[in-house]
């Protein structure tokens, strides 16, 4: 029986362990995704006494975490080549290949798998644009509110301004009113 050579071992044990750490990377990703919509839930439920602000900000902020770290999943993967204890990259070495024509069982669940992924990076991309959009207009509608207040509180004050004037307008009329009352009574007594 003919070995294998220890280069082109050294290769796939390399690739192996890239996806080994993509599966740990992966399966942490989920782990973090499941407690994030378990929260998220228990709000829905009431058994969490955040406000909606809150909850609303945790969520925001740890979907874009879970896109973050899911977008960075292939860059923290080192290359297959480099990550092989050679000084050299083996993009350079040429590796006989042989490529089978027969399909196997495992093809099916492979490709499935990659139609799955492709279907997530969507997904991923989809929800990224809802958030970026949904965070625009939670900011619009944070000014228009900051406007509103704003604009409220003026015209209240402008109200008040206008009666506190109206009123000392009546004040000064009526005390004007009565000085002049005075002087007629003090006139009055003292030509009778």
């Amino acid at each position: 029986m003919k070995m294998r050579p220890a280069k082109q071992i050294k290769v796939v044990r390399s690739q192996l362990e890239i996806l080994e750490d993509l599966k740990v990377q992966l399966d942490s990703l989920l782990w973090c995704i499941c407690n994030v919509i378990q929260v998220g839930e228990s709000w829905i439920e009431e058994a969490n006494n955040k406000t909606f602000s809150d909850i609303y900000q945790f969520l925001t902020f740890q979907t874009a975490e879970c896109i973050s770290k899911c977008s960075s999943i292939p860059n923290g993967s080192e290359d297959v080549c480099q990550s092989a204890d050679t000084t050299e990259p083996c993009v350079n070495e040429k590796i006989p290949v042989t490529v089978p024509v027969v399909t196997l069982p495992g093809d099916s669940e492979l490709s499935k798998l990659m139609l799955r992924f492709e279907s997530m990076e969507n997904s991923i991309a989809a929800n990224s644009e809802r958030i970026e959009s949904l965070h625009q207009q939670f900011k619009g509608y944070e000014i228009k509110t900051q406007e509103t207040i704003s604009r409220s509180q003026e015209e209240t004050e402008n109200l008040h301004t206008q009666k506190y004037d109206q009123i000392i307008e009546e004040l000064q009329a009526a005390s004007s009113f009565m000085s002049h009352l005075q002087k007629k009574k003090q006139i009055y007594y003292r030509n009778k």
